[in-house]
């Protein structure tokens, strides 16, 4: 069964990961990052589908590699390779009718006796979201960006010339007042403009290549919409091609997640 997605009503990007067709999902032109399906939309979508196979274990780790984008109706297709004690490991591909998209592999696990040393990222010094004014992304730049609220915490701001390519940035499901679980938090983690953009001066296209996710297992304690997200590029190449860091907490102050991507700077000419 196709979709007809201008005759479904439109999805917002929470209701776009708690959907289950019977048939391929339609990749909604109004949830597109750049050039085609958001990659944190992507993502989330394949790891919550390799969760079924988890027997209730908490996501731990979840990489994607992006082949190309997703710009028709498409499929995923979930395995689980291996079931262990205490772990269990999922792929998941993602294919169109012209090929495979995406590839990913989920890792699953139980939680460890208590006692061992906890570490994470200090909560950078920024005001709440509150004090912070909505920050507007053209949508026909970037689509998608109309399914997310972004407040910016930090002095950078996107494609402004500055020096430091760095953001810092509270984000949320726009209009939306829901808590986010591991899987939302993962479109979020990809909300804010890619921390390479603060050097440049124009609008030019950073889409992600390779995305890995590592929640920190304290997503329960969650109990806001925001989530304080700081992205940053310390790797770079003069081919365009670039790491990027990020990291997110909850309102409380509680580290919930760290990322990294692989992205490329697509210029034209």
């Amino acid at each position: 069964m196709t979709i007809d997605s201008a005759a479904a009503p439109r999805r917002t990007a929470a209701d776009f990961l708690a959907a289950r067709p019977d048939g391929p999902m339609s990749a909604d032109r109004h949830l597109w990052g750049f050039g085609g399906l958001h990659g944190g939309l992507s993502l989330a979508y394949a790891a919550s589908a390799m969760g079924d196979h988890a027997s209730d274990r908490p996501l731990r780790a979840v990489t994607a590699h992006f082949h190309s984008p997703v710009r028709s109706d498409f499929a995923v297709t979930t395995e689980q390779i291996r079931e262990g004690r205490s772990m269990t490991t999922v792929s998941a591909v993602t294919a169109t009718a012209s090929g495979v998209n995406l590839t990913a592999t989920g890792v699953f696990g139980i939680a460890q006796p208590h006692g061992s040393p906890r570490l994470a990222p200090r909560f950078p010094d920024a005001v709440g979201p509150s004090e912070c004014e909505p920050f507007v992304v053209p949508p026909d730049f970037l689509p998608v960006a109309e399914q997310t609220e972004v407040r910016f915490a930090g002095a950078h701001r996107p494609y402004s010339a500055s020096a430091t390519p760095e953001l810092l940035a509270w984000v949320r499901y726009a209009n939306n007042d829901t808590t986010p679980d591991i899987y939302r938090l993962i479109v979020l983690l990809d909300a804010v403009a890619p921390s390479y953009s603060v050097l440049l001066d124009q609008l030019i296209a950073i889409p992600t290549v390779e995305f890995s996710v590592y929640p920190s297992g304290r997503q329960v304690r969650v109990q806001s919409p925001w989530v304080l997200v700081r992205a940053t590029t310390e790797i770079a190449s003069s081919s365009g091609w670039l790491i990027e860091t990020i990291d997110a907490w909850s309102e409380d102050g509680t580290h919930l997640a760290g990322a990294r991507q692989l992205r490329v700077a697509v210029t034209t000419h």
